[in-house]
């Protein structure tokens, strides 16, 4: 499912900022946090159309 609204990412993505910059934090199964440098301070993928490993893990379950 693609988010095409993106109130969603500016409501519940804990890496959304001003602007629709991301974070880039990620998380793995051990709940390890790192940047990925691929996504660090450039703008959202979800406001560009693309899909988010982040958002799609762990926003997307909470706001079915």
């Amino acid at each position: 499912m693609r988010i095409k609204d993106t109130s969603h990412v500016m409501k519940h993505c804990a890496n959304y900022t001003a602007g629709y910059i991301c974070l880039g934090v990620m998380i793995n199964s051990q709940l390890q946090q790192w940047l990925d440098d691929d996504l660090y301070n450039k703008p959202c993928l979800i406001k560009e159309g693309k899909e988010c490993e982040y958002f799609d893990r762990f926003v997307k379950p909470i706001i079915k």
